[in-house]
């Protein structure tokens, strides 16, 4: 399906010049949904490939929610071992503008209208924290034109400022939660999976202080289990011990890593299974709210995947210059 025409309401979409279209189904273990519908996009703004989504969560083929979720960038500074897109080489940061358009664009081929709520998060590929301004801003342009819109925020904690920075947008757009993705705590084993760990000055104290000065968040830690990393009751152990005095605002989400090439590269490895139901059940013997989110299958649909793993399988291609 294709269609070179310009029309009015496509000259909304500034430079987005080209569009494929990945469709894939898969169920889940999470919190209040059981089935996913997920639209992957690819598309080209500026001349450079980006990537977007599209989810409708069900339960019981009941919709529950409908989501946006943004890349900031192609690549990321950060590079983690694990994720495909620390495979490109060179990045390139959407600007809060181009953001505006690419949900523009999706709600359009989503049919999202303006009384429609939804939920955008900035959870693709690049790191929130080191692009903060771009993403606020964004979330600002969003909220004035689709008022029914709300958001999740995510960062893996390179700059605790960030933090502040999302609760001081809290007083004018609804943030649904801070996502702050754990791997490890101790720099020296952080790096075996974030090698530039000490180069973009993470520092976990930092931003454990971070997350308690600001009253205003909900913090939801993605504890990405990996192998041999973060897999033990000592990382456990030390994130309920650092953060039980907010333990009222935070939710661990204990998700199985789906595995990617990169990350096959550099020998990273799911934990397993039995660790997930494990990891839930301390968390919540300690006065945490904690759930498993896993995947049925890897549908190779994660950060980067759609732009550096590439394969045969039959795609739904749209063309679209606009």
């Amino acid at each position: 399906m294709s269609s070179n025409e310009k029309t009015s309401d496509d000259s909304l979409c500034g430079n987005i010049e080209q569009i494929e279209i990945f469709h894939s189904e898969n169920t889940y273990r999470a919190r209040s949904w059981s089935k996913e519908h997920a639209t992957r996009y690819v598309f080209t703004v500026g001349g450079r490939r980006f990537e977007a989504s599209h989810f409708r969560h069900f339960l019981a083929e009941q919709s529950i929610k409908r989501v946006i979720e943004l890349s900031i960038s192609s690549g990321c500074e950060v590079r983690c071992n694990h994720c495909a897109s620390g495979a490109i080489r060179r990045v390139h940061v959407l600007s809060n503008k181009e953001l505006v358009d690419l949900v523009r664009w999706i709600a359009k081929d989503q049919m999202i209208d303006l009384r429609d709520r939804f939920l955008v998060t900035f959870s693709g590929i690049g790191e929130g924290s080191l692009h903060s301004h771009v993403t606020i801003e964004a979330a600002k342009e969003i909220y004035k034109e689709y008022t029914n819109a709300y958001f999740v925020f995510t960062t893996v904690g390179i700059r605790p400022d960030f933090v502040a920075a999302i609760s001081a947008l809290a007083e004018y757009c609804p943030v649904h939660c801070l996502q702050v993705t754990y791997l490890h705590h101790d720099n020296d084993r952080l790096k075996t999976i974030m090698p530039l760990a000490d180069a973009l000055r993470f520092d976990f104290e930092l931003l454990v202080c971070a997350l308690k000065e600001s009253s205003r968040l909900r913090y939801r830690i993605n504890y990405v289990a990996i192998r041999g990393l973060n897999d033990n009751p000592d990382c456990i152990e030390t994130l309920c011990s650092r953060l039980r005095s907010i333990s009222d605002r935070i939710v661990f989400r204990v998700s199985r890593y789906n595995e990617t090439l990169t990350g096959n590269s550099h020998g990273v490895c799911r934990a397993d299974d039995a660790f997930l139901d494990e990891a839930v059940e301390r968390f919540r013997s300690q006065g945490f709210d904690a759930y498993v989110f896993a995947s049925q299958h890897n549908d190779r649909m994660n950060c980067g995947q759609l732009l550096v793993e590439r394969d045969d399988e039959p795609r739904q291609t749209h063309l679209r210059i606009i």
